[in-house]
């Protein structure tokens, strides 16, 4: 009854998508730190490929592309978000307590025999990406000590050690068991990458490339290349796997406040590829690196710059670090099975176990495959085989389409 009054008293804008109040204390996120955290979690390294991106297929058809992938990532995180608060609001219709929102809780819903699958794609995905960024501070870092150190401490020149002490300086962040905890150091990594973007821009207005055939700058280039670089547009708005996070923590957490940080975050990441993108492809053309700062004469700007793109990827670390162990934990759940009934043990102390030894499996593996794996490539194509594309854009559609009210 009293879903059924929810529903006719208030429209879906407004409907919370969770209304216990024993689940209210817990729900300390303001929409400005969900934009943050889902902002920081789409920027990342990937942001200085798009120049090179442009390269291959013109800046009209780039910025295009940009702008329909960030439509349709925006689309299925508000897909995602509506189809967790449905399977909700039909568990309390049907006398149930609903817990926090996952991707298994809602995937369960919609295709049961497929939830196992999509957890152990969803924390295969990130803990790939998360392996990623260790390895680009191991690219990045050695580059700026020897800009300022020299031969002076040759230890620091090498990837090794710069990948240890990322892992060690994560560790603490990735313990934190809810997003709103990093809001702080989210927002220091969108500090750093608007610096960079900055960076970017105003070079290009300083010393712009000609728009003529000879420096290779065009609006529109389509060939097979542009096919095979279609990965970086489909890719670039990967936030899918934070949304649920958000929807657990926003306080008071209607449709149009969950909407407000969608199309922030969406937005926000759209407005800095878009200058990154078309700054960085005019100042060089197709000239450009697949790391736009490559490009750059070295400088104690660009070495700062450099720093910038650790503490980006750095902070954004723990941001796959949490739905990674989340998966985990319902894998580790559906292992157990049900609590037998007429259990009271707290349960708390073994999570609490449980949430520290996962999260120390996951550094520790990460850190051993960044030190062994150079190719970055290798890592993103493993994460890219992973399913990202049916977790980005094919699931949130489907899930919606089994859940949602007749007729969609």
């Amino acid at each position: 009854m009293a879903a059924q009054r929810l529903t006719s008293a208030q429209s879906p804008a407004r409907a919370p998508l969770l209304e216990t109040e024993d689940d209210e204390p817990q729900r300390s996120a303001t929409v400005a730190s969900c934009i943050l955290n889902l902002a920081n979690t789409i920027l990342g390294a990937g942001t200085l490929g798009i120049p090179s991106a442009f390269a291959l297929c013109g800046s009209g058809l780039g910025s295009g592309l940009l702008a329909l992938f960030a439509m349709l990532s925006a689309f299925g995180l508000h897909l995602l978000s509506s189809s967790a608060q449905i399977i909700e609001e039909k568990k309390r219709a049907a006398g149930e307590t609903p817990g926090p929102a996952t991707f298994r809780s809602v995937a369960s819903a919609a295709a049961p025999r497929f939830s196992t699958i999509i957890d152990l794609a969803v924390a295969v995905k990130c803990f790939g990406v998360a392996t990623s960024y260790l390895i680009v501070i191991g690219d990045v870092m050695p580059v700026v000590a020897k800009e300022f150190l020299g031969s002076k401490a040759a230890v620091l020149t090498r990837r090794e050690p710069w990948i240890v002490l990322a892992a060690a300086l994560v560790t603490p962040l990735a313990l934190k068991k809810k997003l709103d905890a990093l809001r702080i150091i989210s927002a220091c990594s969108l500090a750093c990458c608007a610096g960079i973007t900055v960076l970017i821009f105003t070079i290009a207005v300083q010393s712009p490339a000609q728009w003529d055939d000879d420096a290779g700058v065009a609006l529109v280039s389509f060939n097979m290349q542009t096919l095979q670089n279609l990965p970086v547009f489909i890719f670039a708005y990967t936030c899918q796997q934070n949304i649920f996070a958000v929807n657990n923590e926003i306080r008071r957490p209607t449709r149009a406040r969950v909407d407000k940080v969608i199309v922030t975050s969406i937005v926000s990441a759209l407005c800095v590829y878009l200058v990154v993108g078309n700054a960085g492809y005019q100042t060089f053309g197709v000239d450009v690196k697949s790391d736009v700062l490559e490009n750059y004469a070295s400088t104690p700007t660009i070495s700062v710059a450099r720093v910038g793109v650790a503490i980006l990827v750095g902070s954004s670390f723990p941001l796959q670090c949490h739905p990674s162990r989340m998966c985990i934990f319902s894998l580790l759940d559906q292992a157990k099975g049900p609590r037998p009934e007429g259990d009271e043990t707290d349960a708390a102390p073994t999570r609490n176990v449980e949430h520290v030894a996962v999260t120390a499996i996951f550094i520790v593996a990460a850190l051993m495959i960044a030190l062994s794996v150079k190719s970055l490539g290798l890592v993103l194509s493993f994460v890219g085989a992973t399913g990202s594309t049916t977790i980005s854009y094919i699931l949130p559609g489907g899930i919606y389409y089994t859940v949602g009210p007749p007729g969609v």
